[in-house]
């Protein structure tokens, strides 16, 4: 069985958003399918240990483990600048960016039964690229189609807002 769900919007606004999960795996038969999800979205405020109050994230899941393309970038922007998913105001500087790494024990990335929404909620330790220093966040987010905001939740604490976000999931 092969499933695969896509949800997103573009607006003008900047987002803060969050994230969950947990692992999933479903077997049919002889067949075991492995939960994917994936979320793109921008975090807005002061996160502990990062340098920059504008963070672009995208968190990467397969089978419930954080997969090597899952980043934060963060950036510090003025008053005024704005920042979606994939797009940055020359206003902002680059501050820092960190790998978003598998914790054991934490798996993260589950599909609903229905196949209608998924979520992302658990530990993820979050590595500087420049210094290897590492942190752990807690992530809870939920992805749902059909929505105005197709990412919804927390990151680190920072909560969701509306503006240009992804959200992808698949069972195969």
């Amino acid at each position: 069985m092969q499933l695969h769900r896509t949800a997103a919007v573009l607006a003008t606004a900047v987002i803060a958003v969050g994230m969950g999960a947990g692992l999933a795996h479903a077997t049919t038969g002889t067949t075991t399918e492995v939960d994917h999800t994936k979320s793109v979205f921008v975090a807005v405020g002061k996160l502990d240990s990062f340098q920059g109050n504008r963070h672009q994230v995208v968190l990467n899941t397969a089978g419930g483990s954080v997969k090597s393309t899952s980043r934060v970038k963060s950036y510090y922007c003025p008053p005024g600048a704005v920042i979606t998913a994939s797009w940055v105001s020359s206003k902002c500087v680059l501050r820092s960016t960190h790998s978003i790494r598998f914790v054991d024990g934490s798996p993260i990335g589950r599909i609903s039964s229905s196949g209608q929404s998924a979520s992302q909620r658990g530990w993820v330790r979050l590595v500087s690229t420049s210094t290897g220093r590492s942190t752990y966040v807690w992530s809870q987010l939920s992805l749902s189609s059909g929505r105005t905001n197709p990412v919804t939740g927390t990151f680190a604490e920072l909560s969701t807002q509306s503006s240009q976000e992804i959200a992808t999931w698949w069972r195969g």
